[in-house]
């Protein structure tokens, strides 16, 4: 395995990577300002960094990240293909993320999930976040989403 950022080399396989895994995403019932972006403009937000995970020069899996989210680190969106989930994969690579953002100078770091997707909680729990607040019925399915901090030191 071999981890690199998202560059420009590799955009057009890392959004069929995207697409490829996007379904098993829970979309949020409540209307997000930055939504009205494109996957393009996202990809190119100024804080947005990607680091991929690399088998065999095909993208298995990604973390997204975000180096200053309201004066702190933001851990967005990890996801794998399939075959790769429940291999530890996931836990190295926000190790990772949390330690490029705890080197960009971040005190805390924030990141989210929904209430059934239990590999992501206990994946948070691992590496010391601790969930903070709920946001009831903010899914399309009705679940809630569950906030999650790590403080750093």
């Amino acid at each position: 395995m071999k981890y690199e950022k998202l560059s420009e080399k590799n955009i057009s396989e890392f959004k069929k990577f995207f697409n490829s895994i996007k379904k098993d995403f829970l979309q949020f019932r409540k209307f997000d300002p930055h939504r009205r972006k494109t996957f393009e403009d996202y990809l190119t937000s100024p804080n947005l960094n990607i680091l991929l995970e690399i088998e065999k020069n095909k993208i298995v899996g990604y973390s997204a990240y975000d180096t200053n989210y309201k004066g702190r680190g933001k851990l967005i969106g990890i996801g794998f293909l399939r075959k790769y989930r429940g291999k530890g994969h996931g836990l190295k690579l926000a190790k990772k993320v949390v330690s490029i953002l705890k080197c960009a100078g971040n005190k805390d770091i924030v990141t989210r999930t929904w209430e059934s997707n239990s590999a992501s909680q206990k994946l948070f729990k691992q590496l010391g976040f601790k969930k903070y607040r709920t946001i009831k019925n903010d899914r399309i399915n009705g679940e809630s989403t569950f906030l999650f901090r790590l403080k750093l030191k």
